[in-house]
């Protein structure tokens, strides 16, 4: 890692902050793997979270839905997200947030996967 630079003078009063150099968080970057794992399984699940909401309306569409309806279905789908954004926080809270992002994951892949095939 490189050198901590205090952001405070003297006097204590803080001081602006001193920008990184991307070489040296590169460098320092490749040996941090579990850092490295958790940026790419954030990537990895973002990707299932936000590219099915652009699609949704013309899933619905496709799938027999009328036009008038399907239209809809954004809203219905974020509707139907409000337990599935209270319930983990609370759970998270209760028992650690890594220990609930795993099986919240799972059951995301899940559920995209059951859907997938329909």
């Amino acid at each position: 890692m490189p050198k901590q630079k205090s952001l405070a003078d003297g006097d204590g009063k803080p001081t602006q902050a001193l920008p990184a150099k991307w070489k040296e968080v590169f460098v320092d970057a490749k040996d941090d793997w579990p850092y490295i794992l958790a940026l790419s399984q954030g990537f990895v699940m973002s990707l299932g979270t936000f590219v099915p909401s652009f699609y949704i309306q013309l899933f619905a569409e496709m799938h027999g839905t009328a036009k008038e309806t399907a239209f809809y279905a954004l809203a219905v789908l974020s509707l139907s997200g409000l337990v599935g954004r209270v319930l983990p926080n609370y759970l998270g809270d209760k028992f650690g947030v890594l220990n609930m992002y795993i099986p919240c994951l799972t059951m995301t892949g899940e559920c995209l996967s059951i859907t997938s095939r329909m």
